[in-house]
């Protein structure tokens, strides 16, 4: 059984002022950390024992920032 163990992005955004931000997902055992990026300055990381836990995490931040202006980046 092969597993994953290179950090993924999933997700790039920009502000309408000019910032980016990204969510990471960075695979480990037993926990994974989501990490998230403003203009490439670390702003926080959070530990999940199941992927699809920081996935969902990573998408209610990821709408939250939408509903404040940012958009897609790419």
């Amino acid at each position: 059984m092969e597993s994953y163990s290179e950090p993924a992005v999933l997700w790039r955004l920009r502000h309408p002022e000019g910032d980016q931000a990204r969510a990471t997902l960075i695979p480990g055992s037993p926990t994974s950390t989501l990490v998230f990026f403003v203009n490439d300055l670390f702003d926080r990381g959070e530990n999940f024992a199941e992927w699809t836990q920081a996935i969902a995490r990573a998408d209610h931040v990821r709408r939250g920032l939408l509903e404040q202006g940012w958009t897609v980046d790419g």
